[in-house]
């Protein structure tokens, strides 16, 4: 595994030259990217990967899904008609990004970005079907253009956790039925879905488990999943979207820890944080008593809560295998990823080296 930094006119030419150094069965772990003087520097953790079906940079600014609070902008009815122009203008600009470092056609969605700019706010139907249709559009662009296999290698006897970042809670819904998919198709695995997403997305979700034959329910009853869950087979890995789909703070986050720890299947989640430090310790450390070899999926924008989890993982002794789909780290540390932290200085800090809390990510010596 390594580290390097590309620098081309245009991202689509960096990734033209990771393919020719690396082949078409590089795996890009974790990038991040800064634009400066009319250059894109990219500086990739790579692995190669044999079993990948390709590989994928990912945007740190999360930009196809953080549209969703634009679009929900756009459909204020108070909003000026510049205030709305320019806001068109910021979600094309986006969106054009995001798919053509994903490789996907912009003009997925140039119609709806023009049907956007003419309509007026007067006729709520219009607005509500215009919102509707782009949202689709963009939950389509995800569910087809977002390779899961390049984000999530196979899961072996060496994987404890798998990080992502810089997604939004309907971002991560997604994620986690694609990962179960994939679990089960390829690996075989027995696994199942407990999901919280009650927005548009849900039905996708469930009919998207339902084809692979995935256990699939929809509940933010944390008994009623309880039930579903001991109905499932042993052994079965349950993977739910809780953490970030849940905001009811720290009692529905202990039901859940309290759950995980006495059901015959492995339970895991996506956590937040950045806004439940102190439960996902409690998690950590429940997830470390009784699942040595879980696999945690986690959700955090802000570079400080990585000090947190990795100071954390590290206090409980925990094997530590990193995997971000791109961190969101202050400029002046241009770290690569969690990924390349993780590996670069995990050893220093067992043997003695402390997270700085005014400079998160960033070591100090013990004194």
């Amino acid at each position: 595994m390594s580290t390097k930094t590309y620098k081309a006119d245009t991202l689509q030419k960096v990734l033209e030259i990771i393919r020719q150094e690396l082949g078409p069965d590089a795996l890009i772990l974790s990038s991040t990217r800064n634009e400066f003087d009319g250059k894109v520097e990219v500086a990739a953790t790579l692995q190669q990967h044999t079993e990948t079906d390709g590989f994928i940079v990912s945007d740190p600014r999360g930009a196809i899904l953080d549209s969703h609070s634009l679009i929900d902008e756009l459909f204020q009815q108070d909003l000026s008609r510049k205030r709305r122009r320019d806001q068109i203008k910021t979600l094309q600009s986006q969106l054009h990004g995001v798919m053509v470092s994903l490789g996907v056609d912009p003009s997925t969605t140039t119609d709806l970005i023009s049907q956007l700019d003419s309509y007026t706010a007067s006729d709520d139907l219009v607005r509500a079907d215009l919102r509707a249709e782009l949202i689709a559009r963009l939950a389509h662009v995800l569910s087809t253009n977002i390779r899961i296999t390049s984000i999530a290698p196979e899961p072996t006897a060496d994987t404890q956790w798998l990080v992502f970042s810089g997604l939004t809670a309907s971002g991560v819904s997604t994620i986690i039925t694609k990962l179960a998919v994939q679990w089960h198709l390829r690996q075989h695995l027995p696994v199942a879905v407990w999901s919280f997403c009650t927005d548009d997305k849900s039905s996708m979700l469930q009919d998207n488990c339902t084809s692979a034959g995935i256990p699939f329910i929809q509940s933010s009853d944390v008994f009623e999943a309880e039930s579903w869950a001991n109905s499932l087979r042993r052994g079965t890995t349950v993977l739910t979207d809780f953490g970030v789909n849940l905001n009811q703070g720290d009692v529905r986050m202990r039901e859940f820890t309290k759950l995980a720890g006495h059901l015959d299947v492995a339970l895991h989640t996506v956590l937040d944080v950045t806004r439940h430090p102190r439960i996902t310790s409690e998690f950590l450390q429940l997830q470390c008593d009784h699942q040595p070899k879980s696999i945690l999926l986690t959700h955090c924008d802000e570079a400080n809560a990585w000090g947190h989890i990795i100071s954390e993982l590290v206090r409980l002794d925990t094997p530590l295998s990193v995997l971000s789909t791109g961190q969101r780290i202050p400029d002046d540390h241009q770290l690569a990823s969690a990924q390349w932290l993780a590996h670069k200085f995990v050893k220093e800090i067992r043997e003695g080296f402390q997270f700085s809390d005014s400079l998160p990510g960033n070591p100090k010596q013990n004194t």
